[in-house]
């Protein structure tokens, strides 16, 4: 039976440095019969899905794309020797942007409708899913959506902000909860925090891998999800309200305006949140983080 092993995220929860560091040991992996798929190729051979005419990405797609992606696809990636797919794409879940909403990733019910599909099949589909405290990834979202939807994410932004000011309060044990109820089979599903990744990086890699004598090199943190100043995104957001078209070289344009206007300290960051609303957060996450323990016994990568 081939191993189907997919981490889908979520968004700004260091999955980057996740890719990178897989991406890194491609070779290694290979030869121990363990295919990792990049991003990039990932999405090309989905581009590749797309009706003529249309540009959609993965998190666009309809069910039915899906399972044809991986059902009559995913083995033929497969090197002969190789037993076991890996994949991370965290917008198989939704868009950033669909995370500032009053429903955490609203449609992430027929977005992974495809895991049942593979969950009746012959492989062993395993699923992963990385969390953070929200002060962060909410920020993180709205900060990577202005590069490539600035008026979107500005509007998203200051939907979220009337919710949050209203009393609205995410949290991902409704989300893993929607998630576990998918499909009608059962599959492997564990997580892992961002902020145990940060210390412990190389230990979920491995576990990850299922291999705890490979070798896992150290990545610096990737510059381009780093948080900008305020300066920064002020800079930007007085920009994007000045044009009605996005200019081609937009992101191009978002990047030179953050290394001009750095965050040269921690209170330079970037933040949706004061912070005693940043504080709030954090203590809600921890309360959140109870809940999943006590609802999903051993949910958690490393116990």
């Amino acid at each position: 039976m081939k191993v189907f092993k997919f981490h889908i995220g979520f968004h700004k929860t260091a999955t980057t440095h996740f890719q990178d560091t897989l991406l890194a040991m491609r070779n290694d992996l290979v030869n121990q019969g363990m295919y990792y798929e990049p991003l990039d190729e990932t999405r090309q051979k989905l581009s590749a899905l797309t009706p003529k005419g249309k540009k959609k990405m993965l998190y666009d797609l309809a069910p039915a794309k899906l399972k044809y992606l991986y059902l009559r696809k995913t083995n033929f990636y497969l090197p002969s020797h190789c037993e076991h797919l890996l994949l991370s794409e965290e917008n198989v879940s939704g868009t950033p942007l669909q995370l500032l909403s009053e429903r955490l990733y609203p449609q992430i019910e027929s977005k992974l409708h495809f895991l049942d599909v593979l969950a009746s099949q012959k492989l062993d589909v395993r699923v992963y899913a990385s969390i953070r405290s929200f002060d962060k990834v909410m920020t993180g979202a709205y900060i990577t959506m202005l590069r490539f939807n600035p008026k979107g994410a500005i509007a998203a932004k200051d939907y979220f902000l009337e919710l949050f000011k209203h009393g609205y309060r995410p949290n991902w044990h409704d989300l893993l909860k929607r998630i576990n109820g998918i499909t009608a089979r059962p599959f492997a599903f564990k997580i892992w925090t961002q902020e145990d990744y940060s210390k412990r990086s190389s230990d979920i890699i491995k576990a990850f891998i299922g291999d705890e004598n490979i070798a896992v090199p150290t990545l610096s943190r990737p510059t381009s999800t780093m948080t900008p100043s305020y300066s920064a995104i002020e800079k930007i957001e007085q920009m994007a309200a000045k044009f009605d078209k996005k200019p081609a070289n937009w992101r191009q344009v978002c990047d030179d305006v953050y290394q001009t206007f750095p965050a040269n300290n921690k209170a330079e960051k970037y933040t949706l949140f004061s912070e005693q609303e940043a504080s709030l957060l954090k203590r809600l996450y921890q309360e959140d983080l109870q809940r999943i323990d006590e609802s999903f016994p051993n949910i958690f990568l490393l116990q």
